[in-house]
């Protein structure tokens, strides 16, 4: 792979914007309005309506959509048959963060960039983590224990983990490669959690040594038992004190910390942003390794009224933390920006849609959502379009909307409009269009990809605007996308050339 420079970036950016634009009203419309604002006919393109039409029609697009990752099997190819929906796929599809390949690496050749040799990962004994964690967590605790043992610093480099959760990386990190980590989170019960978690794990593993005296303790991940994690309540900003935090946590003089590597898999929101801030702005800050996630609770420069205030503590430290997007100078000057539900369709990963089935649950949620919407709509219009239901999940219909019912007082459906009768007949009405809500819902996956990509170039460019001359930033693919859609994260080490 060639040089990733800031005019190659630009490129990028600019090219997926431009391809986004025309298609932004598809995005920002919400799926609870497809049938009342009759969705498909105002969002998806003339050409395409004109040649989905039926029913067989709907359910060979829907087809084809599915195998349009399928390297084996071209289902985008040029043909006269349903000619404007596989242009749409074919057009769009280069715009997946999958086709970058001239910005992202793998880990292995993020060894070769650095000219480093990143070791076999170490395998924690199943049961400790679910599986699809675990993947995840073995992947890249490997990486940043390189990046700690191969620092210029004087010594190894201990690790701040952001937004720790339940420690799975940090006590990874800790258990298996003997590095001090200091788990970093904003809510007192994940921390609580995430400690109780720990000590059951160290004794568990405890157990599994003794009962198995041949087994080295690599392998059981005791390389460090107790003395190498810690974590803490903390909300991070800009201004923390990350070698304060570690000198108290762990009773070392900061003289003797050698430097830090900021980690965070799957850092939700602004965290990923503020992070990166971090990593640019403090001198305490040696590395970083980051997984975002969670882009509908980025808060936005600009072009957002509707931001998601995912944590009480956010406007108290506002004038600290700054926005979360874009970070870049050239979206700056560009003034980009998503509305909320734009953002919210970039969580979904198109890997995991194309293998949904016709029935899954969600589109049965989404379905049944929206007929709630049509039934708003016609009896307690003043509430259409701001009746927030949260997670009912119900597989009959009927059950559903009396559930909608009871929790929603001030809808306060007549019990005649809601009879078994009544709402057998809505049900009817719009059955039928089911394949066209599944594939209209489809087509929004495929373009929420493309705003996944830009939201993740835009931290690339940020860090590769903000280096220095010996600094260096990678993106990397660091799992299986269909086993962790989220399978991107930044490196950028200090110093490093």
């Amino acid at each position: 792979m060639g040089d990733v420079t800031i005019p190659l970036l630009k490129r990028h950016l600019h090219q997926a914007i431009t391809y986004l634009n025309p298609f932004l009203p598809y995005l920002n419309a919400h799926m609870t309005k497809f049938f009342s604002d009759n969705l498909w006919q105002r969002n998806v393109p003339l050409n395409i309506q004109s040649e989905i039409r039926t029913d067989a029609d709907v359910y060979e697009a829907i087809k084809i959509y599915r195998h349009h990752l399928n390297p084996s099997v071209d289902s985008t190819a040029d043909s006269d048959c349903f000619k404007n929906f596989r242009a749409f796929l074919r057009n769009t599809k280069p715009f997946y963060l999958d086709s970058y390949t001239d910005v992202w690496i793998s880990p292995s050749e993020l060894n070769r960039e650095l000219k480093m040799a990143i070791g076999d990962e170490v395998h924690m004994s199943e049961g400790f983590m679910p599986q699809k964690k675990r993947h995840e967590v073995e992947a890249v605790a490997n990486v940043i224990a390189t990046i700690c043992s191969m620092s210029k610093e004087n010594g190894k480099l201990c690790v701040i983990d952001a937004g720790d959760g339940k420690g799975y990386l940090s006590s990874h990190l800790s258990l298996a490669y003997g590095i001090k980590v200091l788990g970093i989170d904003s809510e007192c019960s994940r921390t609580s959690g995430a400690s109780i978690r720990y000590t059951k794990l160290v004794e568990q593993l405890r157990k599994i040594r003794r009962k198995n005296q041949s087994t080295n303790e690599a392998q059981l991940g005791l390389s460090s038992i107790e003395t190498n994690y810690r974590n803490v309540t903390h909300y991070i900003t800009p201004q923390t004190d990350f070698l304060d935090l570690l000198s108290k946590e762990f009773n070392v003089p900061k003289k003797d910390i050698r430097g830090l590597c900021l980690t965070g898999l799957h850092t939700c929101g602004d965290l990923a942003s503020t992070c990166l801030k971090i990593f640019c702005e403090s001198n305490q800050i040696s590395a970083i390794c980051n997984i975002g996630c969670c882009y509908h609770l980025t808060t936005q420069r600009f072009n957002d009224t509707h931001q998601f205030n995912y944590s009480p503590a956010l406007d108290h430290h506002r004038p600290l933390l700054g926005y979360g997007f874009p970070l870049s100078r050239y979206l700056i000057e560009k003034q980009i920006g998503f509305d909320v539900t734009s953002r919210q369709v970039s969580t979904i990963s198109v890997h995991r849609s194309v293998n949904l089935t016709d029935n899954d649950v969600r589109y049965r949620c989404l379905f049944q959502r929206a007929l709630l919407e049509i039934l708003i709509q016609r009896m307690c219009p003043q509430y259409y379009g701001t009746t927030v239901t949260g997670r009912i999940r119900l597989a009959n219909f009927t059950d559903y909307i009396r559930k909608v019912n009871c929790r929603n007082e001030h809808l306060n459906f007549d019990e005649e409009h809601i009879s078994d009768e009544k709402l057998d007949e809505l049900y009817d009405e719009f059955r039928k269009q089911i394949p066209f809500l599944i594939l209209y819902h489809q087509m929004r996956d495929s373009l929420g990809s493309v705003i996944e990509t830009i939201f993740v170039l835009d931290r690339l460019l940020y860090l590769k605007e903000q280096q220095q001359r010996n600094d260096v930033s990678f993106l990397v693919k660091f799992f299986d996308s269909t086993i962790s859609p989220r399978c991107y994260g930044l490196v950028a080490i200090k110093n490093f050339l």
